[in-house]
């Protein structure tokens, strides 16, 4: 860190150098071979495919171009399906782990159990 002068005022001009690490890493996306297990996704990605061609094989584009916007399309696919699958298993979790929770507090009704208990699920539920 550097002071500037101070020539023509009382302040002063003041030069930093931060050095940032490289944070970014190299990273490319992969395809969840999960997903190519469940009957539906292929089902639902096989239509897409076919869907794709069939609307944007034409002759203006080059099938380089036209390869490389269905690899994105589909890569889009892949993951919005993923996250849906993701999200019905953390809600499946859910449920069983709530009814966990209400099987133990019949139990042994303790509200603060209870208050306790729901508290973790619901902070486990938004990670």
């Amino acid at each position: 860190m550097a002071t500037g002068n101070i020539s023509w005022s009382d302040h002063a001009d003041i030069t930093m150098i931060i050095h940032i690490p490289d944070l970014v890493h190299p990273w490319s996306w992969c395809i969840n071979l999960l997903l190519m297990q469940d009957k539906p996704t292929t089902h639902i990605i096989a239509a897409r495919i076919k869907e794709y061609f069939e609307t944007n094989s034409t002759p203006e584009v080059s099938p380089a171009t036209n390869w490389d916007t269905h690899k994105a399309k589909i890569r889009g696919t892949l993951i919005s399906l993923a996250m849906s699958l993701k999200k019905r298993r953390i809600q499946n979790i859910t449920n069983e782990e709530l009814k966990r929770l209400e099987t133990l507090h019949k139990q042994q009704p303790s509200e603060y159990l209870l208050l306790q208990n729901l508290g973790s699920l619901k902070v486990s539920d938004s990670d």
